[in-house]
């Protein structure tokens, strides 16, 4: 399994509309892609601006291939001074831990 993982960071007035715009335009594509296996929006506020954490699990690196041109970066994300270019990073999943719920 590749998790495909995505920061970004935003004002905390653009935040609300921008988690808005993973759910329900972004996500909602990626559940057509054969081989995607779902996936994390994680958000930290601050008080000057707000993280953004995007995992996504797919079944292989080809899966992750035939994502489509997704513009995930909108004029209200920037790039964290300091930082790399806001690039999705692909890691290999090692162990998934499940929990037994009672």
């Amino acid at each position: 399994m590749i998790a495909r993982v995505w920061r970004g960071w935003t004002t905390p007035e653009h935040a609300d509309a921008y988690e808005k715009f993973l759910q329900e335009r972004i996500f909602p594509g990626l559940r057509q892609i054969d081989g995607y296996q779902g996936g994390y929006i994680m958000r930290q506020n601050r008080s000057d601006e707000v993280e953004f954490l995007v995992m996504n699990l797919f079944e292989s690196l080809e899966a992750v291939k035939a994502l489509p041109d997704l513009n995930i970066r909108s004029q209200s994300l920037s790039q964290k001074p300091g930082s790399s270019s806001p690039k999705p990073s692909h890691w290999h999943t090692i162990m998934k831990l499940r929990l037994r719920l009672s």
